[in-house]
């Protein structure tokens, strides 16, 4: 497992949720009411919009984990992949083959390239990287080696989280509570039927750390291709929108919805059921070890 990525989807998840409810509540107050949308029943409060999340599930799993972004001898446009990664990954590429030390006539390896180069043959700006990295990624072996490096692409997974919305009654009575709820609940069915989706801002896969100081590095480079990557790195560390799915759910019989509302403590009351689905886990990973089973990238992708 990329333990890399759990920052990411721990985040993700709580922009998410908080993406719900501005959602809900901008929804609520188009339609002319005005509540609250809190996650929790609070005894007492005033009346709001909960939404309760009662169940996950994982709805599927990506048939391969991973995708390769470097080494790679063209674009692939058909991977889930975002387009200045795939960009990058065969920028790189390029890169590397051109200004890394050749394998040695009759040496180990596949392709063009040295899988295990001197530390001291590599340009100025990789063999730094190399120095800041550590001893897992250079050894000794006839003088201080370099491991190559390898970036792969999590897949995501899909996550559906599934929600009950109620308003509940407050310790004051109210005479008209059941327009309130109705207007309200009517205007969260709206809201998935209509709206179907929202959008939040996402922080970027790759902001600091060892990933993004190596492509850094690589746009550094005496090369043609150094400009344009420098352009796709600048576009990967900028913030993304991510798209949040929401369907109606339908699974919830009424002994079901009476059961809920029993465990909460609360009358039988309306309320709407749906699930908001959210792509998780997705992001780079930087391993070493790779052997450029390449011909040659002359022409990949130009």
């Amino acid at each position: 497992m990329n333990t890399s990525t759990l920052p990411q989807v721990s985040r993700t998840i709580d922009l998410v949720r908080t993406g719900l409810h501005r959602f809900m509540g901008d929804t609520l107050r188009a339609g002319g009411v005005d509540l609250p949308v809190v996650g929790a029943l609070t005894p007492g409060a005033s009346p709001s919009l909960v939404l309760l999340p009662y169940q996950m599930v994982l709805e599927s799993t990506p048939t391969n984990s991973a995708a390769p972004i470097m080494p790679v001898t063209q674009e692939n446009l058909k991977d889930a992949l975002p387009a200045a990664w795939r960009r990058a990954g065969l920028l790189i590429t390029r890169i590397l083959v051109d200004t890394f030390p050749a394998r040695p006539t009759k040496g180990p390896g596949v392709g063009p390239v040295d899988p295990t180069p001197l530390l001291s043959a590599l340009p100025k700006p990789i063999a730094d990287w190399y120095n800041k990295a550590g001893p897992d990624w250079v050894f000794d072996r006839d003088g201080a080696r370099a491991r190559l490096p390898m970036i792969e692409w999590q897949n995501a997974f899909s996550l559906a989280v599934r929600f009950v919305s109620i308003v509940p009654s407050s310790a004051k009575p109210m005479a008209d509570l059941d327009g309130l709820q109705l207007r309200a609940l009517a205007l969260v069915a709206a809201g998935v039927r209509l709206g179907r989706h929202f959008q939040v801002e996402e922080p970027p896969f790759a902001t600091k750390g060892p990933l993004l100081d190596l492509m850094t590095a690589f746009t550094k480079l005496d090369h043609a291709d150094a400009a344009e990557l420098a352009e796709a790195v600048a576009a990967i560390s900028r913030p993304r929108d991510l798209t949040v799915g929401l369907a109606p759910h339908h699974d919830l019989s009424d002994q079901d919805l009476a059961l809920m509302m029993r465990a909460m403590d609360l009358p039988m009351q309306p309320a709407i059921v749906f699930s908001m689905r959210v792509a998780l886990g997705a992001g780079p990973e930087l391993n070493y070890g790779a052997l450029p089973h390449i011909g040659s990238v002359e022409g990949a992708g130009r």
